[in-house]
């Protein structure tokens, strides 16, 4: 139970949460060009604490800022996570109200 706490303390939503987003962008086809499992728990990561760039390369072990950037916002007319995340709207939203 610790674990998962810890889990939805970093990245803002409990591991099976996590594996439900990535299931739901790999059926749906809107993973982005090069995108891992990893590189979404880096994007739900800066969601949930938004610091700043330094910050977010120490959290995620050193990696290069071009490639997170690239793998947040999407680079040239590729996609990143974040708008991944933002068009599956329309199949996770209702137009019940």
């Amino acid at each position: 139970m610790t674990e998962d706490m810890d889990f939805q303390e970093c990245f803002g939503c409990g591991a099976l949460n996590a594996l439900q987003l990535w299931n739901l962008l790999f059926t749906t086809g809107t993973v982005p060009v090069g995108g891992t499992l990893m590189r979404l728990l880096w994007t739900l990561m800066f969601l949930n604490v938004c610091p700043k760039i330094s910050v977010l390369l120490r959290l995620c072990g050193g990696a290069d800022p071009k490639t997170i950037r690239k793998h947040l916002w999407g680079e040239d007319a590729d996609i990143g996570f974040i708008e991944a995340i933002a068009n599956l709207e329309q199949f996770v939203a209702s137009d019940v109200v």
